[in-house]
């Protein structure tokens, strides 16, 4: 079998960058009994946004873009804890600056040119309204990644808790204690999402989580939509099937596909338990406005032209995956059959174009 990567062009060089994320390790500096990946976090913050905020207009998306924008230049730096990085600014803020600036410069080396726009606002300082939005978001992945590992390392992060009280009482107003707490729940309701593993049948070089997944998928999503210049309100509808395509899995766990498909009728079945499933335990916590589109989007998401994206990009996520298996060095079948179905129903989908100078070339 002869292994290529293939041409080098600046989209491929994107999506590469931002699958390191899927790769840093956050809390590095302490102890874990739950890991938790940059991207984790990321795909957390992003659904506690969609929860402090609960409805998909400018702001929303606005904050939403800049945090997907705002992960590049970390997978260009590594993983560097929050209260090192605080130390670092205060022995020499100047540095620190030029540190991440220069990573800035690396990413928009790599961005396609009609990117570079939209990469440059996000990581400028945004309206006070939209960088609080982000800074709450963080917090509560932060609060809810540093509970559980609280509970077995308390010497390690009681630091860590009585910082996230203070920022707390820095940045909430009584009125938003409510939608905290709220996002809080919700988010622990779908940790299972953290631990469980993709591709749970066979041994990988590199084990991915479901919302390591889709972390991946939204960020490709929004990539390809932003290149295709796509409207906000069809936007918002688009990166909503994107961030829940997977939440069913919280509750139900990766069934693998094949299992899906193993007698007739089987899929079918498996989405009206997960209907029930979600209309139990997830949908009551949702605010009123989103409970509708949560529910469509968890059962639904590859419906229509936005889903038939988002299913371009889960596709897209899944043979990355597999190519990095196979490239370094772990050749089981499954993946090089998967990885031909899925390049496969991307042809058939009609969008492989997209992305056939970012994948691998096997023969």
């Amino acid at each position: 079998m002869v292994v290529r990567r293939g041409k080098a062009t600046n989209l491929s060089a994107l999506f590469d960058l931002a699958f390191k994320a899927l790769l840093m390790k956050r809390w590095n500096n302490r102890p874990v009994v739950e890991i938790t990946t940059e991207a984790g976090s990321v795909f957390s913050s992003a659904v506690a946004l969609l929860i402090l905020k609960p409805s998909m207009d400018e702001i929303t998306l606005d904050a939403l873009e800049r945090m997907f924008f705002r992960v590049l230049p970390k997978c260009v730096l590594s993983d560097i804890s929050y209260d090192t990085k605080q130390l670092i600014m205060k022995e020499n803020d100047v540095i620190w600056s030029r540190v991440y600036n220069s990573a800035v410069k690396e990413v928009e080396k790599i961005l396609p040119e009609e990117l570079r726009p939209a990469f440059s606002r996000s990581i400028q300082e945004a309206d006070p309204g939209v960088e609080k939005l982000l800074s709450m978001a963080g917090l509560v992945a932060s609060d809810v990644e540093s509970w559980m590992n609280h509970r077995l390392f308390p010497e390690f992060y009681e630091e860590v808790r009585l910082s996230i009280e203070a920022k707390k009482n820095e940045i909430l107003s009584a009125d938003d204690r409510g939608a905290y707490n709220l996002a809080l729940e919700i988010l622990k309701r779908l940790r299972p999402m953290v631990h469980s593993w993709r591709w749970n049948l066979r041994y990988r070089h590199l084990r991915t989580s479901v919302a390591d997944h889709s972390f991946y998928v939204v960020f490709v999503t929004l990539i390809l939509a932003k290149l295709m210049g796509m409207e906000k309100s069809r936007l918002s509808e688009t990166l909503m099937k994107a961030l829940f395509h997977d939440v069913p899995e919280s509750f139900t766990g990766d069934i693998i596909s094949p299992t899906k498909r193993r007698v007739e009728g089987f899929e079918d079945v498996l989405k009206h338990v997960e209907k029930k499933i979600l209309e139990e335990k997830l949908i009551p916590l949702i605010p009123d406005r989103l409970k509708e589109r949560v529910l469509d989007s968890c059962l639904n998401p590859f419906t229509g032209e936005s889903g038939r994206l988002v299913r371009s990009a889960d596709l897209f996520a899944g043979i990355k995956e597999c190519d990095f298996e196979i490239s370094t060095g772990n050749m089981q079948d499954t993946f090089l059959e998967a990885r031909k179905n899925m390049m496969k129903e991307l042809k058939d989908l009609g969008t492989l174009l997209f992305f056939k100078e970012a994948v691998m070339e096997v023969e």
